[in-house]
């Protein structure tokens, strides 16, 4: 339990797992207990075993049991269906008008830490980096071409309700290894880290996390660009740290397709 509390806990929720049915068990029985300890009472529960939620003696004064009329959970700007272990997304109506105020808050609402919809988040911030290129004011109307683009995005927008993320990494009959890639263009860079799993239905590659970055206003070269790719992706390979101890992951791949950035790390 106290490896759940120090590194799943996200503000006041506690996020865990286990292995089997028992494995949830005890560790509900442990973070209950430990909590206690602390004056904490836990409120809130949410799982897909749903005899986990089934009040026992010991659970029942201390915990709130959640009633299941919530079909889905919200977690880390998803929400996770418990009946099919899937995350999805939830895209709340835009509010209406082309002024750069409104459509930054409408990008703000795009809540994304894993980077599941970065290629979204990003075209979206393309186009808010083009108000500013236009000097456009807060509460101005944007041009003619940017409002387009915008209207477009937005009666786009709906579309991401229907992804569906399986939650669980695949099991894998080897030792897992991380498949990492980073890339440029003149827009901006990017870097993308992939779970490699070998089992007896094949390979599988499942997304683990994204990040992207504008290119600044000012222009560079696309080998630069390139560089701050390849150091956005070891950024991001070093916040999976707890992600490799916990499945013992020793071997971690990277990929650009850049030259000129590979030699200028070499050296």
């Amino acid at each position: 339990a106290s490896h759940v509390l120090l590194n799943n806990t996200y503000v006041d929720d506690i996020v865990g797992g286990g292995e089997t049915p028992e494995d949830l068990i005890t560790l509900k029985q442990q973070l209950i207990m430990l909590l206690e300890k602390g004056g904490f009472q836990l409120s809130k529960w949410s799982t897909n075993y749903p005899p986990l939620l089934e009040p026992d003696e010991q659970s029942l004064k201390q915990v709130t049991l959640c009633s299941g009329d919530t079909p889905t959970t919200k977690i880390l700007g998803m929400k996770w269906d418990p009946a099919t272990d899937t995350f999805s997304y939830e895209a709340a109506p835009p509010p209406t008008g082309l002024t750069k105020r409104l459509i930054l808050s409408t990008i703000a609402r795009l809540f994304d830490p894993l980077g599941y919809i970065a290629p979204v988040v990003f075209y979206a911030k393309c186009i808010m980096q083009r108000t500013w290129q236009h000097k456009v004011g807060w509460d101005e109307e944007v041009p003619q071409e940017i409002g387009n683009m915008w209207i477009q995005f937005i009666e786009q927008l709906p579309q991401l309700s229907t992804i569906s993320i399986p939650r669980p990494f695949p099991k894998t009959d080897t030792s897992y290894q991380l498949i990492c890639f980073s890339d440029a263009s003149e827009l901006g860079f990017c870097a993308a880290i992939y779970l490699r799993a070998t089992n007896a239905s094949g390979v599988s590659l499942t997304l683990v996390k994204a990040k992207t970055r504008l290119a600044p206003i000012k222009t560079l070269t696309i080998p630069r660009l390139e560089l701050a790719g390849a150091l956005l992706l070891a950024q991001l390979i070093k916040t999976l740290s707890q992600l490799q101890e916990d499945l013992n992951i020793t071997d971690i791949y990277c990929f650009t397709d850049s030259m000129i950035a590979l030699s200028w790390i070499k050296t």
